[in-house]
């Protein structure tokens, strides 16, 4: 999979590790924000709006195809 991505978006080894590493340092900042969220307005409101986001963020890396324009949008993909 990390050979057919590099080939994709032209890139290097170490530009998809920053690709990477971009998805584990938001998933880690928003640990405790997320809990927060759920203990305030439940599971079925945040899980809905965040399957939304993740969606739009995955048309959107999908559509614009281009690395510097993909990273903001890695951010709203994991949760």
């Amino acid at each position: 999979m990390t050979t057919a991505l590099m080939e994709d978006f032209g890139i290097t080894a170490t530009t998809l590790g920053t690709v990477s590493a971009f998805y584990y340092y938001t998933y880690t900042a928003f640990q405790i924000p997320a809990g927060l969220l759920f203990d305030r307005y439940g599971a079925r409101m945040v899980l809905t709006i965040t399957v939304l986001l993740c969606a739009f963020g995955l048309w959107c890396a999908q559509k614009l195809g281009q690395l510097k324009v993909v990273l903001p949008f890695t951010t709203t993909v994991k949760h």
